[in-house]
Formats: structure tokens, C-alpha cells, sequence
């Protein structure tokens, strides 16, 4: 495959016309026997923080894995009856979202950039979050010869793009992605995701949260720091919320990526063992969109 084909490929996967659907697999082109050795894929691991006293005038919320049925995080009032009410949200107050908000509903690419317009808005990074950075971060990079088409198209580029589009609902967010017509926005949104921190560590009063998307046991040492964790610790592995992982009462771990249904069959926020795990499976026939206020443990659903 000559260099004008493969660039052709390349810009096809950003720019065509088509729209991708749900159950495209991408066929890699054959190589050549000296060619099957497989490329490496190297991947900027995104920033970690550390403890700090929030910076916020009022309330402090958190909320995971947002369904883009609509484009802006639901606001409703603020009330004393709190079920089926998301909180009155404005400039005085601060928002995480533990991960998760690409891949799902009609316009995850919007509610991206909605959250990125917003100064009092936190993005986590999510799996999904990952994996459309791993795709979308190398077919942006810059074409200066065949050898960079060819580090791009590899045989794990092509697996990760197809388990992406096909089993984790990537071809929605790559959807939208290849309808913007402009490559500066895409370039933003690319970089955007290679900024996301994969936890926060919050002192509130006398406890202390620790928020991520996920944060595996296998791994767990009460006496390891937060940033000595793997990447795949806080995105991919799931939370064992019948171990309390730390022995101090008031360190919390809020957590979202397994929705609540599959922990206790409730679309609730679930408090267990120091665990709050806060995904109600918005995207889920019976699933809701859940909040908490870390100020004074407030919930609300819609």
C-alpha cells in the first residue's frame, strides 16, 4: 500500500461522509511477512493530583457516567425533597464527573465540550475517556511519512479501534467526532482528554474523599500513595466494595464505573464500607442519573 493510500485510509477514519455504525470491523490491510512484527503503542498517561482543600463559595457535587441524551448536565432546583431533583448549579459551586461521559447517548462529543467550557467543571478520566484518546490522539498526529502511517495502522490499532467502535459504543462518539469541521476543535477536544487527572483527593471537614472513575483492590497498599497506581487501577478494574480499604473512618473512596443495579439491584447511590458509589446506570432502561453534595451528603436523582 502506497503512501497516497494509506493517507486516504487515515483521513477516511476522521473526515468521510459516512456515518460509522455500531457493527463496522475495520479490516487491516495484509502485510508482508517481514512486516507482522507489531508496533508499540505508547500512550501519555494523564496527570495525577494531589490532596487539597476544595476551592468553591457553596456546594460541591459529584456525579459519573452522564448519559448525552440532552447536552447540558441536567440542572433543576434545588430543594428540601431531594428524589428525582438534580441540585440548583451555579458559578459558586464545583462539579466533579468521575469519567464516562463519551461513548453513550446521542451527543457525547457535545457534552464534552459543554463541560470543557465550564471553569467550575471536573472531568476525571474514564475508561471510555481512554480509550477514545488512545484512537482518536493517533489519527490526529502529523503525517510526515509513510513510516508515521505506518506506526499508526498496526494490528493493535486496528483491535482497539474495532473493540472501541463495536463492543464498548465508541462509534457514537466517533460519530460526532468526524462531524466537526474542524480539525482545530477536534485537536482541542484530543487534547482536552490527554489532560484529564485519573483521581482527586478532597479534605472536607474531617474527612478525606479520594474521587476517581474506579480504584481496583488487587493492587491496594494502605500505606501506597495515589499517584504509585497504575493507570489501569483507577479505569479498567473494579472496585471490591465488601473490603474496606483503608482502617482511618474517614477516608471515603467515591467511585463510579460499576453501576449500582449490578452492586445491590438499586438505582441508588450505594454507601458501603467507606465505599460511595455514586453510578445509578443513566444509560440503563431502569437506571437514573444520580448527584451527591460532598458538603452535606445530599442526594439527588433524575
Amino acid at each position: 500500500m502506497g503512501l497516497k493510500s494509506k493517507l486516504s485510509k487515515m483521513k477516511n477514519f476522521l473526515f468521510d461522509d459516512e456515518e460509522v455504525e455500531e457493527e463496522v470491523v475495520v479490516k487491516k490491510p495484509k502485510k508482508k511477512e517481514h512486516e507482522k512484527k507489531k508496533d508499540k503503542k505508547e500512550v501519555v498517561e494523564p496527570k495525577k493530583s494531589i490532596i487539597k482543600e476544595p476551592e468553591y463559595d457553596d456546594y460541591l457535587y459529584d456525579i459519573s457516567d452522564v448519559k448525552s441524551e440532552t447536552v447540558e448536565v441536567p440542572t433543576i432546583s434545588r430543594t428540601e425533597k431531594t428524589e428525582f431533583k438534580m441540585p440548583e448549579f451555579n458559578d459558586d459551586d464545583f462539579m466533579y464527573i468521575l469519567g464516562d461521559v463519551l461513548d453513550r447517548g446521542n451527543d457525547p462529543i457535545g457534552l464534552l465540550r459543554f463541560i470543557m467550557d465550564k471553569s467550575n467543571m471536573e472531568l476525571l478520566m474514564g475508561n471510555h475517556e481512554n480509550d477514545a484518546y488512545i484512537i482518536l490522539s493517533m489519527l490526529m498526529m502529523e503525517i510526515d511519512s509513510e513510516d508515521t502511517v505506518d506506526k499508526v495502522l498496526t494490528d493493535d490499532f486496528y483491535e482497539n479501534y474495532n473493540n472501541w467502535i463495536n463492543v464498548n459504543g465508541g462509534y457514537v462518539t466517533m460519530r460526532k467526532f468526524k462531524a466537526l469541521s474542524d480539525c482545530l476543535v477536534q485537536n482541542d477536544i484530543v487534547d482536552y482528554l490527554s489532560d484529564l487527572r485519573l483521581y482527586e483527593a478532597l479534605q472536607i471537614g474531617d474527612r478525606l474523599y479520594i474521587l476517581a472513575h474506579s480504584f481496583a483492590y488487587q493492587h491496594f497498599d494502605e500505606d501506597k500513595e495515589l499517584d504509585e497506581y497504575d493507570m489501569p487501577d483507577f479505569l479498567y478494574e473494579h472496585v471490591e466494595y465488601g473490603k474496606k480499604y483503608y482502617s482511618d473512618d474517614n477516608i471515603y473512596i467515591v467511585t463510579g464505573h460499576v453501576p449500582t443495579l449490578f452492586i445491590n439491584n438499586e438505582a441508588k447511590i450505594y454507601h458501603h464500607n467507606n465505599h460511595i458509589a455514586i453510578d445509578c446506570g443513566a444509560y440503563m432502561e431502569n437506571g437514573k442519573l444520580a448527584c451527591l453534595c460532598l458538603d452535606d451528603m445530599q442526594e439527588f436523582y433524575i
